[in-house]
């Protein structure tokens, strides 16, 4: 009488080779899955960033040209009848963030904030756990650009996201 030994089942060999083609593919799926997800991310991030640098631009283009502009409506630009404009070197503010009243008032805003951002109104929009703006950080820089054969201020918005991604904004003020 002959006796058939032949057991069914795995070896333990067979158990732990499974075991690791199992991992490598579960490692394989989550490595795209995280990335997807961080890709995901990125698009809302940089719609934030965008609301930011459009809310800044409109505050500043909201200003004279230049401090030696005439604010009382009149015709007279920096630059013209015996008026000059503000020198390149000393660009910046005169005054304190409630009372900016032109262009170059902005330049390095926020460069030495600590990446604490501020309203017109000197109130921080980066603080608080809700916030739409934490982990943002934002600079601006205003210089001279006579590339458009007029006396112009290039502004230019660099806003950091959380993810570390600058995007920048620019755009021109025109002394008119």
């Amino acid at each position: 009488m002959l006796v058939n030994h032949h057991k069914k089942g795995f070896t333990l060999i067979e158990l732990i080779i499974g075991i690791l083609l199992f991992g490598i593919a579960l490692s394989i799926v989550i490595t795209f899955v995280v990335n997807q997800t961080q890709q995901s991310i990125s698009p809302v991030l940089q719609t934030r960033a965008a609301a930011l640098a459009k809310s800044l631009s409109d505050e500043i283009l909201g200003r004279a040209f230049d401090e030696n502009s005439m604010l009382d409506g009149s015709l007279v630009r920096c630059g013209e009848n015996g008026t000059t404009c503000t020198d390149a070197a000393d660009l910046g503010p005169e005054e304190s963030r409630e009372n900016y009243d032109d262009v170059d008032d902005y330049n390095n805003l926020f460069a030495n904030s600590g990446g604490n951002i501020e309203s017109a109104l000197g109130q921080s929009i980066t603080a608080g756990s809700a916030n739409l703006y934490q982990g943002f950080s934002v600079d601006v820089v205003v210089e001279y650009d006579n590339s458009l054969g007029s006396i112009a201020k290039r502004v230019t918005i660099f806003v950091t996201t959380p993810g570390n991604d600058v995007l920048d904004f620019t755009f021109f003020r025109m002394n008119y």
